[in-house]
């Protein structure tokens, strides 16, 4: 066991897994290396950059028996973290204020209709160059699909 506090990174928490002591009722304490037998792991949470009069706010999110198991479940509380802030909606709030302008701009200059369209809300993305990649539909038909029978049309629809 080691004194070491190492975080385990989410997207806005930091998740510590440390040995503690559980004393009357289901209160715990930290165990101090060399002189405490841990009685189970604690899963520590803190949002990042959080302090009060310097210290760090934390919360306790779990006691387990097992150690490898409290590691596990730490890791899988970041990850699934990330994986909500990538499921948000809220991202897609969060566009430049030239993304409509880049829009409009490739409309007017490659949008043909039934053959290269824009969507009113497609991604923009801008590069290191001066400029911005602006998704588009392009239209192709089976027919200009070398070896694909227009019969096929019919299976693609289901």
């Amino acid at each position: 066991m080691t004194t070491d506090i190492s975080w385990i990174r989410g997207a806005n928490y930091e998740f510590s897994v440390q040995a503690v002591v559980v004393e009357e009722g289901e209160a715990h304490r930290l165990a101090m290396a060399g002189q405490d037998a841990p009685d189970g792991w604690v899963i520590y949470r803190r949002l990042r950059g959080a302090e009060v009069e310097g210290r760090p706010l934390l919360e306790s999110h779990g006691v387990y028996r097992d150690e490898t198991q409290a590691l596990l479940n730490a890791s899988a509380l970041a990850l699934e973290e990330y994986h909500v802030q990538e499921a948000s909606p809220e991202e897609e709030d969060d566009e430049h204020p030239h993304d409509e302008r880049f829009r409009q701009v490739a409309a007017e200059m490659y949008e043909e209709e039934g053959s290269l369209e824009i969507d009113a809300n497609a991604p923009v993305s801008r590069g290191d160059d001066p400029g911005a990649y602006v998704q588009a539909w392009v239209w192709v038909a089976y027919s200009d699909v070398p070896d694909l029978e227009f019969d096929d049309a019919e299976d693609d629809a289901a």
